[in-house]
């Protein structure tokens, strides 16, 4: 037997099939994906720090970084085989959240006006003249200018949020996903994330995404913040 967990793929969305149903709630996708990037970063932490530090987008990765897929972590959570696809960052976001609760609960981010923007993936452009004829190519190549788009802004907008409330990112990746903490953690992150929010720019996407570009960043604001106190040089 082997179940579906749909997140979506890492492949190009050219490739992309279309969605298949998942056997879990997302509750139970949330919970697995972090254990399954708990797992792969206590087999690769070094490696999963280093992709924090470069931070590519989700179809690098596969080519970049193959070792950061681990099939013996997907039969650690479910013996029986689970297909595990993700989009967008999930994974990088994954791996961050992994990352935290493996080295950061015990860092405080006080003061991170010493600390150098971060540097994000560029803002995609698109040429309509250019696209392909062919409207369903050129539909795929819209929404994966959508998808980029949203996603250089949520990293940007991840950034300013940790930078905002230090302590209130940390209180955020401390609590338990899906519990009262994490409610609580996300209404006192509302002054902040109003902040961070340019003016006329309205984002919709679901905690998971926002908690998990709030994590990618914090990490990549630790690493610029400490750059010889953790491990993203011992890469395997």
């Amino acid at each position: 037997m082997r179940l579906v967990l749909w997140i979506a793929s890492l492949v190009p969305i050219a490739a992309q099939a279309a969605p298949a149903k998942s056997d879990f709630s997302p509750s139970e996708v949330r919970s697995l994906t972090a254990k399954y990037a708990d797992c792969v970063v206590g087999e690769r932490g070094p490696l999963a720090w280093r992709i924090m530090r470069d931070n590519p987008g989700n179809e690098v990765i596969i080519k970049r970084y193959p070792a950061i897929l681990i099939p013996s972590c997907i039969a650690e959570i479910k013996p029986w085989g689970l297909d595990m696809r993700f989009p967008g960052d999930i994974y990088v976001n994954a791996l961050a959240e992994a990352l935290f609760r493996k080295f950061l609960t015990g860092v405080s981010l006080k003061d991170l006006a010493s600390v150098p923007a971060l540097t994000h993936r560029p803002f995609p452009v698109i040429d309509e003249a250019k696209l392909p004829k062919n409207r369903r190519l050129a539909e795929v190549a819209r929404e994966r200018f959508n998808n980029t788009l949203g996603t250089a802004y949520l990293s940007r907008f991840g950034e300013c949020v940790a930078r905002q409330t230090p302590d209130g990112a940390k209180d955020l990746l401390s609590s338990a996903m899906d519990s009262e903490a994490e409610k609580a953690a996300f209404s006192r992150l509302q002054s902040a994330l109003g902040k961070c929010l340019s003016s006329g720019t309205q984002l919709k996407f679901g905690k998971s995404v926002l908690r998990g570009a709030i994590a990618m960043n914090y990490v990549r604001l630790a690493d610029a913040a400490y750059p010889d106190r953790f491990p993203m040089t011992a890469v395997r």
